[in-house]
């Protein structure tokens, strides 16, 4: 199914074969075509804590 506003258009799948073949058809259609995939809310926070802990450090040692 896909959906969209504009110039972004989103295709949810329940199998990669079919996204695969989704994103092949828009390639050949001369569009943009980009994988992604639905993160848990955990698997969010560990992906954006860990930067963020460096830059929170850094923030801290040049303040002082």
């Amino acid at each position: 199914q896909m959906s969209g506003s504009g110039s972004a258009f989103f295709g949810l799948f329940e199998e990669r074969a079919a996204a695969a073949r989704a994103r092949k058809a828009l390639e050949a259609g001369g569009f943009r075509a980009l994988p992604a995939r639905t993160l848990s809310l955990e698997q969010f926070r560990e992906r954006t804590e860990r930067p963020l802990r460096g830059i929170r450090s850094k923030v801290s040692r040049q303040a002082r």
